[in-house]
C-alpha cells in the first residue's frame, strides 16, 4: 500500500515508522517511571492498542510492581506481621507503588488496612477452619485466633463474609454458603 512508510519496521504483524516505533517506546519507559501504571493505561497513553505496545516494547515490557526492591520491601515489612501490619505510609512507602501492588493483587486493601494477599488468604482459610469446627466464631474468637486486635480482625472478617465463606448473625459469625464444608 501507498501509505505504509518506505523505511517502516516490522514489529511483530504491524509496519511501523522508526520514529513513531521510537516516540512509543520513550514514553512508555517514562510512564513506567512515573509509577508502574497498568499495562492498558501504557498503551491508551501512548495511542496504541496493548498488542501493539507489547509488540513494540518486546522485551522492554515494564516489570509489575512486585519485582521493585522497594515493593519486596513492603511486602516483607508486612508479611512480618500478617495479621497485625503496619501502615505502608509509616513505613514510608511510595503511595503509587502501594496503588500498583493492590491492582497487581500482591496487597490487598479492606475496611481502610493494607494486607499482603496472602495474609488475607491465610486469615480467611483459618477463621473458615474455626467457623466450620464450632460452628460460630465471635469478633473476639478471631482475634484471638489470628492473635490481633480488633482493628484488623474486623476487615479480615467481612472479607470472610464477602468472600461467603461466614456470614454474619448479630454478633457471631456462621459457616457461609461457600464455606468449605458447607453443607
Amino acid at each position: 500500500s501507498s501509505d505504509l512508510p518506505e523505511d517502516g519496521e516490522t514489529v511483530a504483524e504491524w509496519i511501523v515508522a522508526p520514529a513513531e516505533l521510537e516516540r512509543v517506546r520513550t514514553r512508555a519507559a517514562e510512564l513506567a517511571r512515573e509509577g508502574w501504571p497498568p499495562i492498558t493505561s501504557l498503551a491508551a497513553d501512548c495511542g496504541v492498542e496493548v498488542a501493539q505496545l507489547r509488540a513494540a516494547l518486546g522485551d522492554d515490557l515494564p516489570d509489575g510492581p512486585g519485582r521493585d526492591p522497594a515493593a519486596r520491601a513492603l511486602i516483607a515489612a508486612l508479611d512480618a506481621a500478617p495479621f497485625a501490619p503496619p501502615s505502608p505510609r509509616d513505613l514510608g512507602a511510595d503511595p503509587a507503588l502501594v496503588r500498583a501492588l493492590v491492582r497487581s493483587g500482591e496487597l490487598t486493601e479492606t475496611g481502610g488496612v493494607v494486607f499482603t494477599t496472602a495474609a488475607v488468604d491465610r486469615a480467611v482459610g483459618l477463621i473458615a477452619a474455626a467457623v466450620l469446627d464450632r460452628q460460630e466464631l465471635t469478633v473476639a474468637d478471631a482475634r484471638d485466633l489470628l492473635a490481633t486486635s480488633r482493628k484488623f480482625v474486623l476487615p479480615l472478617l467481612e472479607r470472610a463474609d464477602r468472600a461467603g465463606v461466614t456470614r454474619r448473625r448479630g454478633e457471631t459469625r456462621v459457616p457461609g454458603p461457600r464455606a468449605p464444608d458447607h453443607r
